[in-house]
């Protein structure tokens, strides 16, 4: 399921999101987390996701997997860059999906 990117589907198999763990890096507006070897990470596209520190810390983000896990926080920026980062993916979006459509599958998904 998640190398299909059913990460919706993955959330209610584990009764959780599917998360990748790795340590962030700033990258221009945004933060590319680098994944521990072995993660599975979902295919290439846009999802909805949270992302903290910890199991309790959950961010509203903007993921992108192409080539990289790239995070875009939606909230102000709580100074990730060098820490280590789980990432967590609630929903598969479109790859324009705007930050209010992304907002909105966070809500939905009880996030």
């Amino acid at each position: 399921l998640v190398a299909d990117g059913a990460v919706e589907a993955v959330a209610a198999e584990l009764e959780r999101p599917h998360e990748v763990r790795g340590i962030a890096a700033r990258r221009g507006a945004g933060l590319v987390v680098e994944a521990l070897p072995g993660m599975a990470v979902p295919p290439p596209g846009v999802y909805a996701g949270l992302v903290g520190r910890d199991a309790l810390e959950a961010v509203p983000a903007a993921i992108r997997i192409d080539g990289g896990v790239g995070v875009r926080v939606l909230d102000a920026d709580p100074g990730f860059d060098g820490s280590p980062l789980r990432v967590r993916f609630v929903a598969r979006m479109g790859d324009e999906a705007t930050e209010s459509a992304i907002r909105l599958a966070l809500a939905r998904q009880g996030s």
